[in-house]
């Protein structure tokens, strides 16, 4: 471990648990990348599911790998949340202590995800069917939704002709619940700095618009605003900009619009949310791991935990 610098530790019965130090690198356009929390194992096989006689990198792996801010190690199982505020469990499951049914999992030999809690919500815009209000050459709409938030100019991004109000819209296929939005502008990477700042300038100001309903005829800016469940005006020029929706907000139709006559060019378009719109979601704040028992904190943003408790003892029962 002489490599890493060391953020936590935990101790078990038989086992340790490191995890090292987290570090946000942004690039000052609001683009923030994370390195670090990475975590090493040292124990025997009955806790861990594999022997590390010294202390060895364990990833997690859950559609990417997993960023570890916080671990707990109890007498024969561990538990460890991620930065996207999700739970592992692993080790021996007695009275279902990693949070899986123990009549199928009487041991968990990976790091495992109990979804029951919580599970951080997908991007539902990507592969999405989506138009805009004009195409320049061949920067088409679905260019926006490919997954691709590099946002280097030379590469597939949607962009309209010049436009009175030009406009871009993803159609989710089902009413969602949407947790948070995330547009990424363009770049241009053979530019200097500072042409390249005003390369992201250009994209505000612009409007994102939250709908339930079609808005295929809206005869403007003003009318979508109008017929819109929710919207936000963003005036900051940033890479990448996040809005957080209240948590009760459901939609299907997701547009950014602009006031002007003028062109709308995107990198990428993501909306993150689940289409189980009753789902209560909590993220995990803090885990502590015992003698087969594993105590969680949970966000008060659910209006009802009561709710989590009840699918995470059905996931108990079987």
């Amino acid at each position: 471990l002489l490599h890493e610098t060391v953020a936590n530790v935990s101790c078990g019965g038989m086992q340790t648990l490191v995890s090292t130090e987290i570090v946000a690198e942004g690039n000052g356009k609001g683009r923030t990348r994370v390195r670090g929390g990475r975590m090493y194992c040292s124990g025997p096989a009955n806790c861990l599911g594999s022997s590390f006689p010294e202390f060895t990198h364990v990833p997690i792996e859950s559609d990417g790998i997993i960023t570890i801010r916080q671990l707990s190690a109890g007498h024969c199982h561990q538990a460890v949340v991620s930065t996207d505020d999700e739970l592992f469990c692993w080790g021996r499951n007695d009275s279902g202590c990693c949070g899986q049914n123990q009549a199928n999992h009487s041991f968990v030999d990976r790091p495992t995800l109990v979804s029951s809690l919580y599970e951080k919500p997908n991007n539902l815009a990507q592969g999405k069917s989506c138009r805009q209000s004009s195409i320049s050459r061949n920067h088409i709409a679905t260019n926006a939704v490919d997954g691709d938030t590099s946002g280097d100019s030379s590469g597939p991004y949607s962009h309209t002709l010049i436009d009175p109000q030009p406009f871009w819209e993803v159609d989710l296929q089902d009413i969602c619940s949407i947790k948070a939005i995330k547009i990424w502008s363009c770049i241009d990477v053979s530019s200097s700095s500072k042409d390249a700042d005003n390369f992201i300038q250009n994209l505000v100001p612009y409007w994102i618009i939250v709908s339930k309903d079609p808005l295929d005829d809206c005869k403007g800016l003003q009318d979508a605003l109008d017929r819109s469940d929710l919207s936000l005006k963003v005036t900051t020029g940033l890479q990448e900009f996040e809005w957080c929706l209240p948590f009760d907000t459901v939609g299907r139709h997701v547009r950014i619009q602009k006031e002007e006559y003028e062109s709308l060019r995107l990198c990428q378009v993501e909306v993150f949310g689940y289409y189980d719109i009753d789902r209560v979601v909590a993220p995990v704040l803090s885990v502590t791991a015992r003698r087969d028992v594993t105590g969680v904190v949970l966000s008060s943003v659910a209006p009802d935990n009561g709710q989590i408790v009840r699918a995470f003892n059905d996931v108990l029962m079987g």
